[in-house]
């Protein structure tokens, strides 16, 4: 393929980039609207997936199968449980106007410029092999794509190396949208919407190399596999692993995770340039979601590429070689401009974060240490700081560049980047552990990470050096100092049969100890104190409140030297604007000369923006009188008082909340009570409605037998009869007042036996049926056959049977229909009965089984039954294991569902 044709191609795609920038920047608001969404964010956080991904990935499963998986699994199982550190690191982040990794951990141990520096270095050392492996990338696959060599030989020029002029034009372009204003805290709409877009472009283009090798190269994945079993017996990803691969897979993962948070770029896109905690909630399923998509063609396309390539091609490439095997230039050209945007988006978010890093923790402290005794000076600082964060963007990207041509890149895409995560890693302890133990201090955090680092160095980098230089060489083979127990890959004795593992737990290990135990006997600052309560306590914090205002009154300087120091970063226009900001915000602080600590905070709140954390204090803390600091023990005193403040408040918060919990408790048992007394009164004059009136019935009788001894024997004999008939009604109550006493309080005896539920409801429906004739009411049996046999007392099942039967004769209208039916289901035999009358009132579905529940619908006509049947029933019920429950079946009418335990041998 043409070597121009490659190139142009790679030069419109950046050019591409320049366009959605800027539109996104612009006025196209869909560009912009996609760009601050939540899949914009989820995509922008697979910056992740670089060059290494794209390419690295088949070549390492095309070696070790599965051992590749770690590197994604890791960000797959933190992305849910990150969710709370994250939204945590932004809050802190956007209340501190954090502007970078290092500036986080610099403010949270006291704004030290120390730590900012050091941590700005490492990164920088650690990370620059993983840049230069992205332009290894790019270099490689455009020479395979072309045949073009950029190197090798004695007459090598850097112009005529295509990467050199991609390393020039990526340049240029983060120099246009990531330096176009000093405030690092603004968030950058365009560089989000161009990772973004970079992310679905390598995803589109890894998945159409893996569809054309599964479908059009092979006939179907399962031929594929078919094939490499016939012709690759030795491949065997399952049972190929090595001995003790399980804590390998393990501690790959925990790295992975490590990474995903504590890189750079991954910092800058998932705190700083995040716009909505609710995105963070999206972006734990949208993320691992992606890393899923992007991975699933690996495998394959690494046995087509060991089945078809020739065996001098790197693995690492498989992506590229095949589609050039089979001629299918289209889809090569297509798979380049994937990697290469892999390899282009981590280069555009890394370099800027770490640019970003350099001006501020380096830069501008040596500046303003030079321009210490020129405190007046009117040295445009703000155009200062944007040219350093540009000189910093062109000198990290040479320095790959120069690092990829001239150095020795020979180790793999996966070694490259794995040790790249590791030198990351040492800043766990600082950062995590330091979100969360207040007790961790500066100095801590300085010995754990020149701890790790120095770890890092001796266990991962001079193994690499000693392929090309003799003393490290030499230590590798015989150890430091000739001492063979302190060889970087076998480091007292210990081997874990991967070198980037061992280097892993060896240097975190150290990192951890030197952390813990440092912070555990050294004494922190003041300002360390009032930082790591800051950021330990955020949430107990009151709103909108700093722990800064406890250096109270302390603190003081003159409102025109906080103006001229405002003024050197932003001008003297927005420097005063600043401060008829701040007057107008704090109307009821006294105008005067001189700056009182919360102007001073509010100063180094824009400064912070600007220069980071540490930089902004020291500038502010040299216009302050220094002996009117308060003393470290009055800083631990204040904030022991604070944080008792807030221990007090959060126990009075739940005393009160258990207060509640008390009082809503009393209400609930206040309205029980209430129902009881009303249940109570239902009770008696449904009782005494009941008795009195077949007693009077039988006194008002009886009165006329006595009064009338001359009645006529027919008479006679109607009125004797009625009495019978009260006196039986009378029985019957007492006798349902007392069954149900004996059912509530479980002292009958259930005689219970298998018993065939037909006859019950044939002999009762003979029973009610002169009832239902009185009334019109039709009765349906739809008996089935077969029916088992229920578990139950056959006589108390009658009695229910009755009462449900009689409720609905009594209580329905006239010419109504009543079916009785039968079925099975869940080893319960179910009888129901089911009317088309008006059915029962909405919300009485469970209270019809309370004792004399419908007296109080009925206060203003006379009671149609005791208010007992239904009662009864329920307890029977109960008794035997099953269950009786009444529902309305819509557009009328309701049904009673009664379930019998079946009766098991």
């Amino acid at each position: 393929m043409s070597t121009w044709l490659v190139i142009a191609a790679s030069i419109s795609y950046l050019m591409l980039l320049f366009v959605i920038a800027r539109a996104t920047e612009g006025k196209l608001a869909i560009a912009k609207k996609i760009a601050t969404s939540s899949w914009g964010y989820a995509l922008s956080l697979s910056v992740f997936c670089t060059a290494w991904t794209f390419y690295g990935s088949v070549g390492n499963a095309a070696a070790t199968g599965f051992q590749f998986l770690p590197v994604y699994l890791g960000p797959t199982i933190i992305a849910p449980i990150s969710v709370f550190l994250l939204r945590k690191m932004r809050a802190i982040s956007s209340a501190e106007r954090i502007t970078s990794l290092a500036d986080f951990i610099s403010a949270r141990y006291g704004k030290n410029i120390s730590l900012g520096v050091l941590v700005t270095v490492f990164c920088v050392v650690g990370l620059l092999p993983y840049i230069s492996l992205q332009i290894k990338a790019i270099t490689e696959s455009l020479t395979l794509l072309t045949g073009f060599a950029s190197s090798g030989n004695n007459n090598w020029h850097f112009w005529q190396v295509p990467a050199f002029y991609i390393t020039i034009l990526l340049s240029v372009f983060l120099i246009l949208f990531t330096t176009k204003n000093a405030d690092s805290t603004k968030q950058h709409t365009g560089l989000v919407a161009v990772v973004s877009f970079e992310s679905l472009v390598k995803l589109i283009a890894f998945l159409a190399v893996g569809i054309w090798v599964c479908f059009v190269l092979f006939p179907s994945p399962k031929e594929l596999f078919s094939i490499a079993s016939a012709k690759l017996p030795e491949i065997n990803f399952w049972s190929q692993q090595q001995r003790g691969y399980g804590m390998q897979f393990f501690l790959l993962t925990v790295l992975s995770a490590l990474a995903v948070l504590l890189l750079p770029r991954q910092f800058q896109m998932s705190v700083l340039e995040n716009n909505s905690e609710q995105h963070i909630a999206d972006a734990s399923w949208k993320f691992p979601m992606y890393l899923l998509v992007i991975n699933i063609f690996v495998l394959p396309i690494a046995i087509a590429g060991l089945l078809l390539l020739p065996q001098g091609m790197s693995a690492d490439y498989f992506v590229v070689g095949l589609p050039l095997q089979a001629n299918a230039k289209a889809l090569a050209l297509l798979v380049y401009i994937g990697g290469f945007s892999a390899a282009t988006g981590m280069m555009i978010v890394e370099v800027m974060a770490l640019s970003t890093m350099i001006s501020n923790h380096v830069v501008i402290p040596i500046k303003l240490w030079l321009t210490t005794t020129q405190r007046n000076t009117t040295n445009n600082f703000e155009a200062y700081l944007l040219n350093a964060r540009r000189m910093s963007i062109v000198i990290l990207l040479l320095l790959a560049f120069v690092y990829e041509e001239v150095g020795t890149l020979s180790s793999s895409l996966l070694s490259v980047g794995l040790t790249s995560f590791v030198a990351v890693a040492q800043l766990a302890p600082a950062l995590l552990i330091g979100l969360y133990w207040i007790t961790g201090n500066k100095k801590g955090a300085i010995g754990g990470i020149v701890g790790g680092f120095i770890m890092w160095f001796f266990c991962l980098i001079i193994p690499v050096l000693a392929q090309r230089y003799n003393w490290a060489a030499t230590i590798t083979a015989d150890g430091l100092f000739g001492i063979s127990w302190l060889k970087p890959m076998q480091l007292l004795g210990t081997s874990f049969n991967n070198h980037i593992v061992h280097g892993f737990v060896w240097s975190l290990l150290v990192n951890l100890l030197l952390y813990i135990g440092i912070s555990l006997y050294t004494q922190p600052t003041a300002l360390e104190v009032i930082q790591a309560d800051v950021f330990v306590n955020f949430y107990q914090q009151k709103k909108g409140t700093s722990n800064e205002a406890l250096l109270g009154s302390k603190r003081s300087a003159s409102v025109n030297d906080v103006q001229q120091v405002l003024a050197k970063f932003t001008g003297e226009h927005m420097a005063a604007q600043f401060i008829e900001r701040y007057r107008r915000r704090y109307p009821e602080k006294p105008i005067t000369d001189v700056a009182d600590e919360h102007m001073l905070q509010y100063a180094e709140n824009i400064l912070t923006g600007l220069i980071g954390s540490s930089s902004a204090h020291i500038m502010m803390r040299s216009i302050q009188h220094q002996e009117e600091l308060l003393t470290l023990e009055q800083v631990i005193n204040m904030v022991e008082d604070a944080q008792l403040l807030r221990s007090n408040n959060k126990a009075l918060q739940k005393k009160s909340a258990e207060l509640l919990r008390a009082t809503k408790q009393l209400k609930n048992a206040n309205e029980q009570l209430k129902q009881l007394d009303e249940i109570k009164d239902e009770f008696l004059y449904t009782v005494t409605h009941e008795l009195r009136t077949p007693l009077t019935s039988i006194r008002a009788l009886s009165e006329i037998l006595f009064d009338n001894p001359d009645l006529p024997d027919a008479q006679r004999q109607q009125y004797t009869g009625a009495i019978v008939t009260e006196t039986e009604r009378l029985s019957h109550l007492i006798e349902q007042v007392l069954k149900l006493e004996r059912f509530e309080a479980g002292k009958y005896q259930l005689q219970a036996a298998a018993t065939d539920i037909t006859p019950i409801v044939i002999q009762t429906l003979q029973a009610v049926e002169p009832l239902a004739n009185e009334k019109h009411i039709q009765l349906h049996t739809h008996f089935t056959n077969h029916l088992p046999q229920g578990y139950m007392d056959k006589d108390l099942m009658a009695q229910v049977i009755y009462n449900v039967l009689t409720n609905a004769i009594k209580f329905a209208q006239a010419h109504i229909h009543v079916h009785i039916q039968f079925g099975v289901a869940q080893q319960m035999l179910h009888v129901l009965i089911q009317d088309d009358g008006p059915g029962i009132e909405p919300g009485m579905e469970q209270r019809i089984f309370d004792k004399f529940v419908q007296a109080k619908q009925q206060m203003l006509r006379k009671p149609q039954g005791s208010g007992l049947g239904l009662a009864i029933c329920k307890n029977i019920m109960q008794l035997h294991g099953g269950a009786i429950a009444i529902h309305n079946t819509p557009p009328q009418g309701c049904v009673c569902i009664i379930d019998i335990p079946i009766y098991n041998l």
